[in-house]
């Protein structure tokens, strides 16, 4: 996969990339996100978004968030971790697999929306397409 532009956030605290035929639009000043094009190419992710949020704690993420049907521990750019998925809603267009990190003190959602239905466990999800999550850098 080509990513053809880069997001660098307003406080220059992370920065993704994201490819051809994807549009960047912005939820409030902080809430960036990516998405395809209604005529972009195929792949299983459909929206990628970043998301400043006030949980300064993993056991705050756990407690507070009852949406998510299964969180675990990972590593993400080399820092502590927890991947959650919410299950598919037809509201919702899709599951969503989030993590939730802490750096420097806030906390960040990185939500990847799926195009896939009937995905409720991490391990039914196939490797993002495209993976733009790979391409996510704290600065």
């Amino acid at each position: 996969m080509t990513y053809v532009s880069s997001y660098v956030s307003s406080e220059g605290d992370y920065s993704f990339s994201y490819p051809k035929g994807w549009i960047l639009g912005q939820h409030y000043v902080m809430c960036p996100w990516a998405r395809k094009d209604n005529n972009c190419a195929s792949g299983n992710i459909d929206l990628f978004q970043v998301t400043p949020v006030v949980t300064t704690s993993f056991e705050e993420f756990i407690t507070n968030n009852t949406v998510y049907t299964e969180k675990t521990k990972i590593k993400f750019d080399g820092l502590d971790a927890i991947k959650a998925v919410t299950p598919y809603s037809k509201q919702a267009g899709g599951s969503t697999v989030t993590i939730f990190v802490i750096k420097n003190g806030k906390g960040y959602e990185i939500s990847m929306r799926y195009n896939l239905q009937a995905k409720g466990s991490l391990s039914e999800f196939p490797s993002p397409d495209p993976d733009i999550l790979s391409t996510f850098k704290f600065l």
